[in-house]
């Protein structure tokens, strides 16, 4: 596991801010209104999937049209 810079460590305490979070502090009762880095990654991956799948039917679609 790579060490984390200054630079990273203060990102991260700028965005537990924005979000009006506590760093190292777990909320046991309150539902969370956002998502986390590694959710958001998750959604950013499944549109990327999303996307190409839908470009390659489309690709597909088209050399079929051509034949």
């Amino acid at each position: 596991m790579r060490k984390i810079t200054d630079d990273e460590f203060r990102e991260y305490l700028e965005y537990k801010k924005f979000m009006n979070e506590v760093p190292g502090t777990v909320k046991m009762k309150k539902p969370r209104k956002h998502l986390s880095l590694d959710e958001l990654d998750g959604v950013r991956a499944a549109r990327a999937d999303q996307e190409f799948s839908m470009f390659m039917n489309e690709m597909r679609r088209r050399e079929e049209e051509e034949k």
